[in-house]
């Protein structure tokens, strides 16, 4: 097939400018990172994730109120007035394992792999992680959350549901993460449940607002409370592969996470 024949001037090309990440609600700024690795630090964490020890069990048996008679006898106690302490077994959560995401670009132009159109891939390759890496994350760590989280308490709307979680907070003694769908976030201002902290959401009880683009198909109604997360990472990495047989070149960016909480507090579904 012959090439096509340009009998005009050809058209002026245009690259708009790379685009930063623009969602600044999400599970990403929310996390403290512990870790950022980079170069050819050790990533001790990919092989089988990372294990939270538990600070704060809220287990039956890990606290009480002395009931009893001063005086009484040990055999006058009922089962209930000794301190026993919880049942004898793991109270840890399972391990957090790694989420390994990447995006794919090309250049693929018959004859022109030039440098200056090779980096032109891999600033795309970047953007195009930056802007979907996020998402991707949430999406798994979503599924983790629903896995931890006990049934939840039915709530007639967003209101009702954010005040369980909060009361469910409030029980504990702890701050914690509010985590919803962004199309929830609309409504919550509606309602007036959203505080503004700076950059930060809050609810009217001082609890962090996450609102994620990934939770969307995962949590639908639903939304968790939790212990403040925490993350590892290692930096982005590109791997570039120039296959002169298909006149193409080829960029791969790509990196590692965990991303965890010591505790799921609450969870409430609005069943209208």
């Amino acid at each position: 097939m012959s090439a096509p024949v340009i009998t005009g001037l050809p058209p002026v090309e245009f690259t708009p400018p790379a685009l930063p990440a623009a969602w600044p609600y999400g599970l990403d700024v929310a996390t403290t990172w512990i870790e950022e690795i980079s170069g050819d630090a050790a990533r001790r964490w990919l092989p089988a994730g990372v294990q939270f020890r538990r600070r704060l069990v809220n287990q039956p048996g890990t606290f009480g109120v002395w009931d009893a008679d001063w005086c009484a006898s040990p055999d006058d106690l009922d089962p209930d007035d000794v301190k026993t302490g919880p049942p004898i077994e793991d109270a840890d959560p399972a391990p957090y394992t790694a989420v390994t995401a990447w995006a794919f670009d090309r250049l693929q132009e018959c004859g022109n792999l030039s440098e200056f159109d090779r980096g032109q891939v891999i600033e795309r390759a970047r953007e195009t992680f930056a802007l979907s890496e996020p998402v991707a994350v949430e999406i798994e760590f979503a599924s983790r959350m629903l896995t931890d989280a006990p049934t939840p308490a039915s709530a007639a709307d967003l209101v009702r549901a954010v005040g369980h979680l909060e009361q469910e907070f409030a029980a504990t003694g702890t701050a914690g993460l509010v985590h919803a769908r962004v199309s929830l976030l609309a409504l919550a201002e509606h309602a007036r449940l959203v505080v503004r902290d700076g950059p930060t959401l809050r609810t009217p009880g001082g609890y962090r607002w996450v609102f994620g683009a990934g939770y969307a198909d995962t949590l639908g109604d639903r939304i968790i409370g939790t212990s403040p997360t925490y993350g590892w990472r290692d930096e982005i990495e590109v791997r570039e592969s120039m296959q002169h047989t298909h006149n193409q070149f080829i960029a791969i960016a790509e990196r590692s996470s965990v991303i965890g909480y010591e505790n799921v507090v609450g969870a409430a579904v609005i069943t209208p």
